[in-house]
């Protein structure tokens, strides 16, 4: 299973050890924003009711690459308020 990043890549997490900080710094829907949209939305018509702990463990599963949040993946250039951003 892939890891999550919350700081630019510089230290992974596991969800157990991400979701707490996620929540606190109300990160949820830049953590959406960074996920495939295939894969997000193969998660979402699995499981239309769970927990956004199980939703992003399930993305994790499927996901060839690790979240890395502070970066846009396609550049790795600093994420700007600007992006969209996806309900799940």
């Amino acid at each position: 299973m892939k890891l999550i990043s919350l700081n630019n890549g510089t230290s992974y997490l596991s969800v157990d050890e991400a979701m707490p900080l996620i929540y606190r710094r109300k990160l949820w829907d830049k953590v959406v924003n960074l996920m495939d949209s295939s894969i997000r939305e193969q998660v979402r018509s699995e499981s239309i009711t769970c927990t956004r702990k199980h939703f992003l463990t399930r993305y994790l599963e499927l996901a060839s690459d690790d979240l890395i949040l502070g970066t846009s993946r396609a550049s790795r250039k600093p994420l700007d308020s600007d992006n969209q951003q996806h309900d799940f």
